[in-house]
């Protein structure tokens, strides 16, 4: 069964906060992609494609695994910007909407879509190259890559629910 929500606004326009944010994701995934495009042929043929918890290399594979790597990030990114349009299909179960609530969690949502573009387009850039170093994950990458990850989802989430439990003012 398809969620559709009639009192969702049609289009959600983008801030120029987002707009910023989108374009810098666009051009941290563009760069990466011109970049292995512009070095294939000097890439070495046999790479790190597996990194365990501790961030040690434990599987290799060839440098196809970089362009689906880069493939995958671009097919998040581009979902995750579809997704963003298309208002009428978000739900906000257990959170109160009302009609003072509606509009700032619709900002609110599709600004935390926005910012998840970008931390997509990051991670998927950084694992598309880090690869060539032929070095384990740094230590700093599992704690940054979770902060960056959930902390984001988690922040827009506990802006929502505050935003529901805020009088109205009069």
């Amino acid at each position: 069964m398809a969620i559709y929500n009639p009192d969702a606004p049609r289009r959600l326009p983008l801030s120029r906060r987002e707009k910023f944010l989108r374009a810098v994701g666009a051009i941290v995934l563009l760069g990466t992609t011109a970049w292995l495009l512009a070095n294939w042929g000097s890439l070495p043929v046999r790479l790190p494609s597996h990194y365990g918890f501790s961030g040690e290399i434990d599987g290799w594979s060839g440098r196809g695994s970089l362009g689906l790597l880069l493939g995958i990030g671009w097919g998040v990114w581009l979902l995750l910007a579809v997704t963003r349009y298309f208002p009428r299909g978000w739900s906000f179960s257990g959170l109160p909407v009302t009609d003072r609530t509606r509009p700032m969690l619709y900002c609110l949502m599709g600004e935390m879509l926005t910012v998840l573009q970008l931390v997509i387009a990051l991670i998927f850039a950084f694992l598309s190259v880090w690869p060539l170093t032929f070095r384990p994950l740094p230590g700093w990458w599992w704690p940054v890559f979770l902060g960056s990850l959930f902390g984001s989802q988690g922040w827009y989430l506990w802006r929502a629910v505050r935003l529901g439990r805020t009088p109205p003012r009069e």
